[in-house]
């Protein structure tokens, strides 16, 4: 399955800068994933970047990575931006396609264990999730 990397010339939106050290390697798997799919997979980590109703700056980080990763187009870009700064729309996990729910589970893992400390609201957030796309 390919995998997105993104170099370091990467332009971040208004300002935003790249998270020190190697960029990802573990890139997201995008076999298959149309555009509509990727966007709502971002939405979702902002889902679970709000979950306990702080979003760390490297929270932050690994949503822009994820949204880097998947290639979103700059409108939906500033779509993201927005959802950093308040919680998008809620999201429907059965609206995840079976054949990407592994790419989802571990794109929200990476979010809530993105500022070192899983929080009683993320716990709740992933095992609910977990147990709606299982």
């Amino acid at each position: 399955l390919p995998l997105l990397t993104y170099p370091s010339s990467t332009a971040w939106p208004h300002g935003a800068s790249p998270p020190p050290g190697p960029h990802r390697e573990d890139a997201v798997k995008l076999d298959g994933m149309d555009a509509g799919t990727r966007k709502r997979l971002v939405q979702m980590a902002c889902v679970a970047a709000w979950s306990d109703m702080d979003i760390a700056e490297s929270e932050r980080r690994v949503v822009l990575d994820l949204a880097r990763d998947v290639d979103l187009p700059e409108d939906d870009l500033e779509e993201v931006m927005g959802w950093l700064k308040s919680p998008p729309p809620d999201f429907d996990p059965y609206d995840i396609p079976r054949a990407h729910r592994a790419a989802f589970l571990e794109a929200l893992d990476d979010v809530v264990k993105a500022d070192g400390r899983l929080d009683p609201e993320e716990c709740e957030t992933l095992r609910l999730i977990k147990e709606l796309v299982a």
